[in-house]
Parts: structure tokens; C-alpha cells; sequence
């Protein structure tokens, strides 16, 4: 598989109210801000064995504003005996900030909430590198138990800052986390009650 995609943002000034008619200082977008992103992405499935698939990708991108990036991805699915299947991947991601993440005022005073969210034009664009393992078992037709776990590690991620007043408002911003890592492992079950139902469950550990 292989494909191109290609995005032309404008940021233009507009102001809007509750109803979206024009008012004040409600919803403010900085003018005349640009960005350009191009993608390539390549994609391929191999099968050299019957219980061998190989899923192998790369993704290019090229940010107008945050310079070149490629992501590369490959998941392996082992099938060695009929009720017994292995899974492992390992990506490569990139997310550049939004114009909003960068630029957009939301101001909440006019509802009475002293409150003002601002975006940060001094953001930076967030990359993470994810791996993920699971086992999964087929006791029996129908029926599944799975185990997996996983390690996303993050560069400068994007998140929301903590409200800090200033003017008599508090303000919320976006920020750069200069290093977060995630990680977890999750277990879950299928068991067939019957032809109609079934019961599912699971249970998630970070």
C-alpha cells in the first residue's frame, strides 16, 4: 500500500458568541498563521509461513514549521499451534501542534467563568516510540483469554497546563512534557454462554 496526503491550513481572525454570531473576545483566532504538511506512507504484508504474518510500514512526513520527520512500524502475528496466538509491534509517531494547540483564545469571562484558555506558540512538536506484546489462548471454540502488555515512551508531549491566575482569571495553557512514558499491561476474557450471549471482561493496569 502506498499513498500521499497533502494539507493547506489558514488561520483567519474571527470572533464568535455562544450562537456563533460575531462577538467580543469569546473565541479569538490569531490571523494569517499558516502550516503546510505533505505525508508518504509506505505499507506491505508478508506471509513467508502459514503461521507468519509480518506487517511493515514507513511514514514521512514533512511539517512546514517542524522540519522532516519518518515513522517507521512492524507488527509480527505468530500462530505456532490452532488455540495459541502471539502478537508484537513496534512504532514510531509524530504529532506536530494544531493551529489551535498554538494559537486560539478561549476566553469564558462573558459566561462568568474567570477563566482563559491560550494557546502557546512556542510548542514544540511531540514524537513517541510504542512497543506492545499479547498472548492470546482458545481454551476451547469461542472462547478467549488474552495478555498483553506495553511501553509508549513520549518526546515533549502535549498536554494541558495546570490553571495559573493572572489578571484576576486563571489561565490554562498548552505546555511541552520534555519526557512521559506509559506503560501497562491488560488482561481479558470471551466465554460463550449459550448460542445467543456471551461473556466478556477485562481489566486494565497502568
Amino acid at each position: 500500500t502506498f499513498g500521499h496526503e497533502w494539507l493547506d491550513l489558514v488561520r483567519r481572525q474571527s470572533s464568535t458568541d455562544r450562537d456563533g454570531a460575531p462577538l467580543s473576545l469569546r473565541v479569538r483566532e490569531v490571523a494569517g498563521e499558516r502550516v503546510h504538511t505533505e505525508e508518504l506512507f509506505l505499507q506491505d504484508e508478508l506471509t513467508p509461513w502459514s503461521w507468519l504474518t509480518v506487517v511493515a510500514g514507513l511514514r514521512y512526513t514533512h511539517h512546514a514549521g517542524f522540519g522532516h520527520h519518518v515513522s517507521p512500524k512492524l507488527s509480527v502475528l505468530v500462530d505456532p499451534l490452532p488455540w495459541l496466538r502471539l502478537r508484537a509491534s513496534y512504532g514510531e509517531g509524530f504529532r506536530a501542534p494544531t493551529l489551535k494547540n498554538r494559537y486560539l483564545v478561549f476566553d469564558h469571562s462573558e459566561l462568568g467563568v474567570p477563566l482563559v484558555i491560550r494557546g502557546n506558540p512556542d510548542l514544540e512538536a511531540e514524537s513517541v516510540h510504542d512497543l506492545r506484546v499479547s498472548v492470546e489462548v482458545r481454551p476451547y471454540r469461542r472462547a478467549l483469554v488474552h495478555l498483553g502488555g506495553f511501553l509508549s515512551d513520549y518526546r515533549n508531549l502535549i498536554e494541558e497546563s495546570l490553571p495559573r491566575l493572572v489578571d484576576d482569571q486563571f489561565e490554562v495553557t498548552r505546555v511541552n512534557v520534555g519526557r512521559a512514558r506509559l506503560a501497562g499491561v491488560e488482561a481479558g476474557f470471551r466465554l460463550p454462554l449459550g448460542r445467543w450471549f456471551r461473556l466478556d471482561g477485562g481489566y486494565l493496569w497502568l
